[in-house]
């Protein structure tokens, strides 16, 4: 059921409620590499689907016979303190979990299914000690720790197993360490006698530690496009932008950005969608919105709003500063009903800018643009980066009927 615009508002202005949601929900299922998708984001087309097992898997342990794994040119993700060398003709995966930090899949010799996948994923540390967070991972991942060293990127690790009889696309290996306030976990996916074992070693030998990078120094290129509500809205985003899960995601859609050089949420986009009267126009729905928010924020001047050239009405206010309000968090579970952890919530005084699109006669969409840092420049690229994310709003055309229908 589509909010009102009383609703709506109330949201808007609370703003507590926003970030701690978002953010609460990133963990909220386990990570899924083998489903790859990130919340609102269009999935690869074509996406392969895992292969049967082949007709004759080798026995659990057996050593592979294939050539020694050659990687392809390191790539650095600066915000995530890592340069990561992939395996060569391995297809990298579009699709993003907010904690997944690059994945890549391996595609069988017909060219037809996804036989492989190996991803590496980040979470911070939380005061945990590695081994907890090895025990956690073993149990969200249905995989047991062995008694084997290993190293990433010359990091002490500890080393995860699945079953290597599992015949369906399952968590086959995995290889886990702690740099300084995080976690990293390397993990490969297959099907019956094959866990990508030379693979994903060969990675944990390439991999390198470079230093972290604020996220605000990789606001643009706009390379990452996001459909949400069915294509109802459609944007574009820096890579670093993600999507996380909302309890109703017919009526929101909730991106981030976490900082993992500040160890906190630094930008947000939160999408409220909304019911709208086909006879009433943006225009006055939007006054009668600016109105209402004026009186709640209580300041000497109204907001300025300004409309921008995209296809469909889009109304951007100017940026305002508020002190969300501490709320009560329910406790959030995963896919396998288990306990899950939530990423620190956005605290703090924050700045704000109110969208309002209308992408139909028949809805409206709040879009409110969460900014939870002081420091500039860092602050005024986030103000920025709103108003840029707002020029790329378009809508696919709304399905009519014809104008005879049976004739």
């Amino acid at each position: 059921m589509k909010r009102s615009l009383v609703s709506v508002l109330a949201i808007v202005v609370v703003l507590s409620s926003l970030g701690a949601l978002g953010f609460a929900q990133a963990k909220a299922a386990a990570p899924s590499p083998a489903s790859p998708g990130l919340a609102g984001q269009t999935p690869p087309a074509a996406a392969p689907t895992p292969a049967a097992p082949p007709a004759s898997a080798p026995a659990a342990g057996t050593p592979s016979t294939t050539p020694a794994p050659v990687l392809a040119a390191a790539k650095e993700y600066p915000t995530f303190g890592v340069a990561i060398a992939p395996v060569q003709g391995w297809d990298r995966l579009q699709g993003r979990e907010p904690e997944i930090i690059v994945q890549w899949c391996h595609i069988d010799a017909q060219a037809i299914n996804m036989d492989g996948e190996i991803a590496a994923l980040i979470e911070p540390a939380a005061g945990r000690k590695l081994d907890e967070y090895a025990k956690q991972a073993a149990e969200e991942f249905s995989m047991k720790i062995e008694d084997e060293k290993a190293q990433l990127g010359g990091q002490a690790a500890i080393v995860l197993t699945g079953s290597m009889a599992e015949k369906l696309f399952h968590p086959a290996r995995a290889i886990v360490c702690q740099r300084g306030s995080y976690f990293y976990l390397l993990i490969s996916y297959g099907t019956a006698g094959q866990d990508w074992r030379g693979e994903l070693e060969a990675m944990a030998d390439g991999w390198k530690w470079i230093d972290f990078q604020g996220s605000d120094k990789f606001v643009t290129p706009l390379d990452q496009k996001f459909s949400l509500f069915s294509g109802l809205l459609s944007l574009k985003a820096p890579a670093i932008l993600r999507g996380y899960k909302v309890p109703q995601p017919d009526d929101q859609a909730y991106l981030g950005v976490y900082d993992y050089l500040l160890n906190r949420p630094v930008f947000t986009v939160d999408v409220q969608r909304m019911s709208k009267d086909a006879a009433t126009a943006p225009e006055a729905m939007r006054q009668d919105f600016a109105r209402q928010l004026d009186a709640k924020l209580k300041s000497d001047k109204p907001l300025t709003w300004q409309k921008l050239p995209r296809p469909m009405p889009v109304f951007l206010s100017g940026s305002y500063d508020v002190t969300p309000t501490p709320q009560k968090q329910a406790a959030t579970k995963n896919a396998q009903d288990k306990p899950a952890i939530a990423l620190p919530a956005p605290t703090g005084r924050m700045t704000v800018r109110s969208c309002l699109a209308f992408p139909s006669t028949a809805d409206a969409l709040v879009i409110t643009f969460g900014i939870y840092t002081a420091e500039e420049p860092a602050r005024q690229a986030y103000i920025d980066l709103a108003e840029q994310m707002a020029l790329t709003f378009t809508s696919k055309p709304p399905v009519s009927a014809p104008a005879n229908p049976g004739k």
